[in-house]
């Protein structure tokens, strides 16, 4: 980030024309990528064809915070005993 002296990092979200997420990138990106990334979204390369760059996300398991109560756990996450 210093390098191009921003605050923050870049953050692409693909939008159908419906407005829902079609996927998102981050970082700085070529613009090889952002090229096929629009032509595909705008059906040049065929309808409903999937976005060739995209990041997945996975599911995530939900954290339990031990200081809410419910945890019956005394052990901390970096204690091996």
């Amino acid at each position: 980030m210093v390098g191009y002296n921003v605050s923050g990092i870049p953050h692409w979200e693909y939008l159908d024309s419906k407005g829902e997420s079609k996927g998102k990138l981050i970082g700085n990106l070529p613009p090889e990528v952002l090229q096929a990334n629009a032509a595909a979204l705008s059906g040049e390369q065929g309808s409903n064809r999937s976005l060739p760059y995209v990041r997945e996300e996975g599911l995530a398991s939900p954290v339990q915070d031990p200081s809410l109560g419910g945890n019956e756990s005394s052990t901390l996450p970096r204690d091996h005993s």
